[in-house]
């Protein structure tokens, strides 16, 4: 997944075109970079697993000599498959016909390449994508139209996609299609376009439409139509003037990366629940088997490690101690064993400090296990088995989606560890599972919930040089992410404590005004809670609290309240609450004029 991009224009500079338009979105992170067309009969492909930039130097000649009406481009970040060149997408059918591109995740790829397999398909990658370009290729030879081609390989697939591929049959039109995922499509004076990238479309598409889950369109250089998946029913699509700046395009409707980045969460984590069964099992199963386990990260990371340990020991009844990766080894080096399981959660996958963590471990016996966003990485390489997290792509600014993407995961660890010890019942397995799958929505929903509450906080309190922010239980780890995020995104100070522990200390440096923050999960932490609030309130202390939106008693307590939707599951309270904390952070920034996207983290992580 990454960026996607595809033209049918009038002329035959096709190539070229689509060259400079992905360069636009080169701000978005990716490891490999593709083109393909289709030119006087033949295709042409032009791939490597290197930035953009670097491709298009490489075959600048080619490409721009190469005369073709219709190109496919294509920018990887890679999820299935090291990024090497038979990995890198544009990918061809077995008769080398088609060139095929796909953002997302084929969750049952492995099923659907054995049967492919068995049929006599041969594979070239190590990607969920190629099966796509198979069954398409494989319904063309048998006389289907590429848009019945198209719409049976979607129905066959399951995950989330957004898919497009050129035939050399019909050269002059390009074929798109999503499911649980979305494209743009752009009309302009030379062409039809679509792109998983807004700023791809800006300069070359006047108007531009959403291309929805569940719905496929053909573009020809004279124009586009749009028809259900199912059925092929053929749709009117509104296409709306495209009149943003490249930097309002780079945000794909929002003002700000930063602010996509807390909204693409949405789409994100649909991704992050998509882990391969059998590593996630087979992880579980060394976890809960081990002797001693430490979770280990930095910044986001560690707070989501933190999360973990309380998830691992209240749904698995499994003891883990989550430690700073910078402290790990001068606290527990010397008592590394082959007893001991290192689960290291990071989202880049390496770094001197965490391969020095990494390289110890192994040479005295322990098991290494990964979590991470990054695959080639030294983290994937050197673990015994490793999870992508499916964040996605970096953008470039401070990333909203490490926390929540890897509470997912471990969440997904915690209760197959469960299922494996018979810690969990049939029924309440089955519920907690049905929980998880409404995680992306119930995102979108607190966003919806608590943004203009979230802006009216941050005007009265962004000038503000320093904050306490306090969870008890689960709320805690959300706390340290809700702090961090203030200081990263926002640049104010702060100190994160446990609330429990606020008596020793931090409540005896409250002044009348002094901002402290509460997470306020409706669970045995509560009651609690509400106590701490009170406390920190006597002294004076002006309160804002994080809590569902029907908790009257700690919106009574408070002088600001971001709500989150009601009866949110404790297991997930750590995802569900850290959204109105970045939305806090976010328009802190804003309110303190600072510009959120130029605040670059300093860690790797």
């Amino acid at each position: 997944m990454a960026v996607l991009l595809a033209c049918a224009i009038a002329d035959v500079r096709a190539p070229a075109l689509l060259a400079e338009a992905l360069r636009k979105a080169s701000f978005v992170g990716h490891d490999s970079s593709g083109l393909a067309a289709t030119s006087e009969g033949r295709l042409v492909v032009w791939k490597k697993p290197v930035p953009i930039e670097e491709l298009l130097r490489e075959f600048e000649g080619e490409i721009s000599t190469t005369r073709a009406s219709v190109c496919l481009g294509h920018a990887r970040w890679a999820t299935h498959g090291a990024p090497q060149e038979a990995n890198t997408h544009p990918l061809l059918d077995c008769r080398g016909e088609l060139a095929l591109a796909h953002n997302g995740i084929v969750e049952n790829f492995a099923d659907l390449r054995k049967e492919l397999r068995a049929s006599g398909h041969n594979f070239v990658s190590k990607t969920d994508s190629e099966v796509l370009a198979h069954i398409v290729g494989a319904r063309l030879a048998s006389g289907l139209k590429p848009e019945e081609a198209l719409a049976e390989a979607l129905t066959l697939a399951e995950g989330s996609i957004a898919t497009a591929f050129l035939w050399l049959k019909e050269p002059t039109s390009v074929f798109c299609a999503c499911k649980n995922s979305r494209l743009f499509l752009g009309r302009g004076s030379k062409g039809c376009f679509c792109s998983s990238e807004l700023s791809c479309l800006h300069g070359l598409a006047d108007r531009y439409a959403e291309l929805e889950g569940g719905e496929m369109a053909i573009l020809r250089p004279e124009g586009i139509e749009v028809f259900k998946l199912s059925g092929l029913e053929p749709i009117e699509k509104a296409f709306e003037p495209l009149e943003v700046s490249l930097e309002e395009a780079r945000g794909q409707g929002h003002p700000h990366l930063t602010l996509r980045e807390i909204w693409e969460q949405f789409y994100k984590l649909q991704d992050s629940l998509r882990l391969q069964e059998p590593y996630l099992s087979q992880m579980a199963r060394l976890l809960a088997t081990s002797e001693e386990l430490f979770l280990v990260g930095r910044g986001s990371s560690y707070n989501a490690c933190l999360a973990a340990s309380y998830l691992f020991s209240s749904l698995a009844y499994k003891a883990a101690h989550a430690v700073r990766l910078a402290e790990f080894l001068g606290h527990y080096g010397d008592a590394l064993n082959v007893a001991t399981t290192v689960l290291v959660a990071d989202d880049v996958g390496g770094g001197p400090e965490l391969e020095e963590v990494v390289r110890l471990a192994k040479s005295r016996g322990a098991t290494v296990l990964g979590i991470t966003n990054k695959l080639g990485s030294f983290l994937t390489h050197m673990a015994r088995l490793y999870l992508c997290q499916h964040s996605g792509p970096p953008l470039g600014v401070i990333s909203m989606r490490t926390f929540t993407a890897q509470v997912l995961v471990f969440i997904q660890l915690a209760l197959k560890m469960a299922e494996l010890k018979g810690k969990v019942g049939h029924v309440e397995l089955e519920e907690h599972l049905e929980a998880l799958k409404g995680v992306p929505e119930l995102v979108r929903k607190t966003i919806e919930t608590s943004e203009e509450a979230a802006k009216k906080a941050a005007r009265e309190y962004a000038k503000k040089s320093f904050f306490f922010v306090l969870g008890r239980g689960l709320g805690y780890p959300t706390a340290l992410e809700g702090l961090q995020k203030l200081m990263e995104v926002a640049g104010i100070g702060g100190l994160s404590y446990p609330a429990g522990e606020s008596k020793h200390g931090p409540i005896s440096l409250i002044e009348e005004g002094f901002p402290v923050i509460f997470v306020c999960q409706m669970d045995e932490t509560h009651e609690a809670l509400l106590g701490n609030i009170m406390e920190m309130r006597a002294r004076g202390a002006r309160i804002i609290t994080v809590a569902e939106e029907g908790d009257e008693e700690a919106r009574e307590l408070s002088h600001a309240f971001l709500p989150v939707p009601s009866n949110v599951p404790t297991f997930l309270t750590p995802i569900i609450y850290a959204i109105p904390l970045q939305l806090f952070a976010y328009y802190c920034s804003l309110a303190r004029g600072l510009n959120p996207d130029a605040r670059k983290s300093t860690m790797a992580s």
